[in-house]
């Protein structure tokens, strides 16, 4: 089985946000994520946690999300791990 590396971002409005892996792994990959603010010099002030993963997706839970009229709060994540 081959080992590869997934990558992405997705903007977070509610406080769980769930990821789709776009290829399935065949068991839950190691995942990292780093939440930023887009367009502002905004500093994360809750930790992103990431929890309920599987060979699937996974998922970040944390109070920082894009509200309306505020800079867009964005995921980006990247996860290694077996594919068939």
């Amino acid at each position: 089985m081959p080992t590869v590396i997934q990558s992405g971002q997705r903007e977070k409005s509610e406080i769980d946000l769930t990821i789709s892996f776009p290829r399935p792994f065949t068991s839950a990959p190691s995942v990292v994520v780093t939440g930023l603010w887009d367009g502002g010099p905004r500093g994360v002030e809750r930790p992103d946690i990431l929890h309920i993963f599987n060979a699937n997706s996974f998922r970040v839970h944390s109070d920082n999300r894009t509200s309306p009229g505020e800079a867009r709060y964005i995921i980006h994540w990247m996860a290694r791990g077996n594919v068939r």
